[in-house]
């Protein structure tokens, strides 16, 4: 008759800590491509967010009108500072109603961080209902440390051309404009966006160095 002999206590240990050990490492490595898909994920979100940000910016940016302050005829709608841009355009795409609004770009507190803030006026509020005047602001980009725009241009006739701090209380608009954004250090990183302004004021544009 053929005896079959079983495992002794000491094997069934060895063989319980080796499966345990088998299934840790399965569950670190799940784990690990778990996060590293969560990461990829996060980054193209990221990405493509800021593509659709700079998108819309330069569309409103390259079509700027160059219209003339009530107040002053000789001044341009066009008030640019380090944190500050101010310039009239056409409504964005996603705004159904047309006419021009003066368009307001600034950092903002916000209830996360600071934000890029785009807020739209319309030009000419006489011409319809008061509650069309203002549209809600829109932030376009949370979790920023610092935002800094340039101008690049000659402030007076004749002057060499070159990046400006402050663009304001001018008869003329910039070749181009800049934004540098820097963003808390886990967010990707914005691409700093240079955008040409074409519009009839400018006869002849100049690539910046």
């Amino acid at each position: 008759m053929v005896k079959y002999k079983g495992f002794t206590l000491l094997e069934l240990l060895i063989s319980m800590t080796l499966m345990g050990i088998i299934m840790v490492l399965l569950f670190s490595t799940l784990k690990l491509a778990t996060r590293s898909w969560d990461a990829a994920d996060f980054r193209t979100e990221q990405t493509g967010r800021i593509r659709r940000i700079q998108s819309l910016l330069r569309r409103q940016i390259e079509f700027l009108q160059p219209n003339r302050s009530e107040l002053t005829q000789n001044m341009i709608v066009f008030n640019g500072t380090h944190d500050n841009f101010k310039f009239t355009a056409p409504a964005p795409a996603y705004h159904l109603k047309g006419g021009l609004y003066l368009h307001q770009l600034s950092l903002v507190d916000t209830e996360e961080s600071k934000g890029l803030q785009l807020q739209l006026t319309l030009e000419h509020p006489d011409v319809t209902d008061n509650d069309e005047a203002t549209i809600k602001p829109v932030i376009l980009l949370n979790f920023i440390e610092k935002i800094k725009f340039s101008y690049f241009g000659s402030l007076k006739i004749g002057e060499t051309f070159e990046w400006h701090a402050e663009w304001t209380e001018q008869n003329r608009l910039p070749k181009f404009v800049k934004l540098s954004i820097e963003r808390e250090s886990k967010y990707f990183k914005w691409p700093d966006m240079v955008v040409p302004i074409y519009s009839e004021q400018q006869s002849q544009i100049m690539s910046p160095q």
